[in-house]
């Protein structure tokens, strides 16, 4: 109980309410960023409580159906690092909530791109190339209908040297 003037404070003993300064935060990580997260690979990013308070932190990552992704958020000091995996291109949904409220900037929006095919899906078709005579020409063509648009590089070696 607290006491004034030697009485009984009325309404006491009172509770004492933390402070929440979720403006003290830092996020980063490319976790966060356009065009750094991938379909099928884990990502992070961390938050960086500083002076924010006590609270608890609550991660939510909804997929472009508006299902929520497994998150990890492992907690050292005031460093929390969360990591999440997307199944799924598109973009995604991320509420970051301290102390039960969302933090400023809230929801985060992360466009995921989709996951790239292995190499090993590209076909070549080469005819007789390892009979091929210097100074000749040769045609093949390169099948890369399994991939998504982007630069095609090709390189020719004659015997460990390049061949322009």
């Amino acid at each position: 109980k607290q006491w004034y003037q030697r009485r009984v404070a009325v309404g006491s003993p009172y509770s004492l309410v933390s402070v929440v300064n979720t403006s003290k935060m830092k996020i980063t990580g490319k976790g966060l960023n356009e065009g750094e997260v991938t379909a099928g690979k884990e990502t992070n990013f961390e938050v960086n409580l500083g002076d924010a308070g006590e609270g608890d932190l609550t991660v939510e990552v909804l997929d472009p159906d508006s299902q929520t992704i497994p998150v990890s958020v492992s907690r050292v000091d005031e460093i929390a690092r969360i990591s999440y995996c997307p199944s799924i291109p598109g973009m995604h949904t991320i509420y970051i909530k301290f102390y039960d409220t969302l933090i400023p900037n809230c929801p985060f929006q992360v466009s995921v791109l989709p996951s790239l095919p292995s190499t090993d899906s590209i076909v070549v078709n080469k005819r007789s190339a390892e009979m091929i005579a210097t100074g000749q020409l040769i045609t093949f063509s390169v099948d890369t209908t399994q991939h998504r648009s982007g630069t095609l590089d090709v390189l020719a070696e004659v015997t460990g040297r390049e061949v322009e």
